[in-house]
């Protein structure tokens, strides 16, 4: 796969391993560089995520009648 800094060279995955190591030693301009490489890819991902979780919770939410019938037969619609 082939990475892009914006206005910078592209970079292989040779030279990712290379940043991302440096990274992994605490170094700030290499946390910039892969930042740089990988958020709009991130942000994509992400995106799309949230956009499903966010489908699936809706389409999981229970009817009102659903919720009452069920109510009923755990017998918490009558009053003690």
């Amino acid at each position: 796969m082939v990475y892009t800094i914006s206005g910078g060279p592209p970079m292989n995955d040779q030279m990712l391993d290379i940043w991302l190591d440096r990274l992994m030693d605490g170094d700030q301009e290499a946390f910039e560089v892969v930042y740089s490489m990988t958020r709009t890819k991130i942000y994509g991902t992400v995106a799309a995520m949230v956009s499903r979780l966010r489908s699936s919770s809706i389409k999981a939410k229970p009817r009102k009648r659903q919720m009452s019938r069920s109510n009923e037969m755990l017998g918490k619609k009558y009053k003690k």
